[in-house]
């Protein structure tokens, strides 16, 4: 119940402006959400971070091309899907519809589905 409580939180808190994408894949337990915002991106895990009723694990800037999305000024809290400790990373995408959502960092990939959160 805890976790469906926190996933109802962290849903609650994206904005109406950005893209939200939620983690999927075999072996994740705790998905990270990414929220895309114009020139910047917010990453939520209600599992991993600090504060349940502020799951942010991580924030920074980005930079959209056709082929690759560039994560600058990262301030991470906790670790997330990125698992980088560099202060920016380029990531190529090799996915993006309106449902989904790929990124490759070396042999890594990572996907996301789109979170339709109600106005």
């Amino acid at each position: 119940m805890r976790r469906i409580l926190a996933f109802c939180t962290l849903l609650l808190s994206f904005s109406a402006q950005s893209e939200t994408w939620l983690q999927f894949g075999d072996g994740i337990e705790c998905p990270d959400a990414l929220e895309l915002r114009d020139q910047s991106y917010t990453i939520f895990n209600d599992c991993y971070g600090f504060d349940p009723r502020n799951p942010v694990i991580e924030t920074g800037q980005i930079e959209k091309e056709e082929e690759y999305i560039y994560f600058s000024s990262r301030k991470v809290k906790q670790v997330s899907f990125l698992q980088d400790g560099t202060t920016s990373l380029k990531l190529k995408v090799l996915l993006k519809t309106d449902s989904d959502f790929h990124l490759q960092s070396g042999l890594k990939i990572f996907k996301f589905k789109i979170i339709n959160v109600p106005n």
